[in-house]
């Protein structure tokens, strides 16, 4: 018994097994830290789009009640090409107008793939007055993703059969 354990005590080395375990466990260690790192900047990206999104929804809305009245329902477009008219219009280039939006235009690097829509999706009576209720979508690509997401939505309510203003 004496020999078992003065030979445990004057040991030295890693045995091969012992290495192979600690290698296994700090590889996993880097392989979850990676994985969590990457997951992480995934968020902040998707964060800092649904940030400039929820800001050309203001512009957009802003533009339009300044310019129309009402927002457009049943419509949907670029968004690059919308804030350029705005931008145009802004500078007093088309129209021969200059609404007065202060906000500064956000153009995301990627807004020339994402895209607005509006669609009616119901209705109400609100004080005995009908209203219809439009919600304003943008949509846009994140990261490596193919199919576009949601990035921003609202929904907004218009008096049936005249803008908001009439």
């Amino acid at each position: 018994m004496g020999l078992i354990t003065e030979h445990v005590t004057n040991r030295r080395a890693f045995t091969l097994l012992e290495v192979i375990v600690g290698l296994f466990l700090m590889g996993s260690l880097v392989a979850s830290s990676l994985v969590a790192l990457s997951a992480h900047q995934h968020a902040i990206v998707l964060a800092k789009q649904k940030h400039q999104a929820n800001d050309i929804v203001e512009t957009l809305l802003t533009n339009w009640y300044e310019t129309r009245g009402d927002i457009p329902t049943r419509n949907q477009g670029f968004v690059a090409t919308e804030l350029a008219r705005i931008a145009a219009m802004n500078s007093g280039v088309q129209f021969g107008i200059t609404p007065s939006i202060n906000n500064q235009l956000i153009n995301p690097t990627n807004a020339d793939q994402w895209l607005w829509r509006t669609q009616p999706v119901g209705s109400r009576t609100v004080c005995g007055l009908p209203v219809a209720v439009i919600r304003l979508e943008i949509f846009g690509k994140v990261g490596n993703q193919k199919t576009p997401q949601s990035l921003a939505s609202i929904e907004l309510i218009q008096r049936q059969g005249m803008s908001v203003f009439q």
